[in-house]
Order: C-alpha cells, then structure tokens, then sequence
C-alpha cells in the first residue's frame, strides 16, 4: 500500500515494483502453488493444512545460511546526470528484520520527528536516512552503491 503513493510524492518516476524472492525450490513450485489452489477452493477448511505443509517444506528443504534481503535498484537522474543507487537490507533473521524498522520509527518519534497529524504509512513519515542509521545501529546490513550509468 506504501508504494501506491509514490508517484504522487516522486512526479518523475515512471516505474516502480515489489518483488518477493522464493524460500527453498520444494515449497516455492510445489507447496505454494498446491496451497494457493486449496486456499481458493476451500479457504476455511485450507488454511491450517496448508500452514502445515508450508513449515513441513521449509523446515525439511531449506538448508542455511538463513536470512531475508530487500534489495532496492533503482535508475534515474541525479543532478542533470543518469544515475543507478543500489541499497541492501539484510539480518539472517526475518523476524528481526521486520521488527527493527518498527524500533528505529519509534525511536524517530521519541526524539519528536515525524509527528504530524493524521494517520500516516512508517514509510511516508519517517527520516528515510536516519531509518538507515538507526537500524546499522541495530546490526542490520545496509549495503548501498550509487554509479552513474553507462
């Protein structure tokens, strides 16, 4: 939902997309098609089966180094120039990775940023660097790279 405002915060972009990468090759072309299927066809009764099936598959499947990676690319102009930035986001622990952008938003609020009124998307109000900072602070991998394109 995030990402459907930003052509009206960012006017120039003409692109932008949310993908989400596989968890081992056992559930993502076997157990998420089967419980995609299932969930239409019996949504109350497939549920908890599928669920099953889904911690069956990667507890059987998947082998470590475990970890969750939100990859940003990105191209456009920068200064009269085209530009390309990359940015990566890593911790070996999903759950970690999910909870500590929740951390450095409160964080950001006790220090009195990002309080306007109304209800607000974390991306939309937080201090996008300092985001970044606090959650270095926190242990998560920030890997960014800016070039200018060829």
């Amino acid at each position: 939902e995030e990402l459907s405002a930003l052509p009206e915060l960012i006017p120039s972009l003409k692109s932008s997309g949310f993908y989400v990468g596989g968890f081992n090759w056992f559930v993502d072309y076997f157990i998420m098609p089967l419980g995609w299927m299932w969930t239409r066809i019996a949504p109350i009764y497939g549920a908890r089966p599928v669920s099953k099936m889904l911690v069956w598959g990667l507890k059987k499947f998947s082998t470590p180094p475990y970890g969750t990676v939100l990859h940003l690319q990105s191209s456009g102009i920068s200064n009269g120039k085209k530009c390309n930035y990359e940015l990566r986001i890593a911790h070996e622990s999903g759950y970690y990775l999910t909870a500590a952008p929740v951390v450095a938003c409160v964080i950001q609020l006790l220090k009195g940023a990002g309080r306007k009124p109304g209800l607000w998307f974390q991306a939309h109000l937080m201090n996008p660097q300092q985001m970044l900072t606090d959650l270095k602070k926190m242990e998560i991998v920030i890997e960014s790279h800016e070039s200018d394109s060829i």
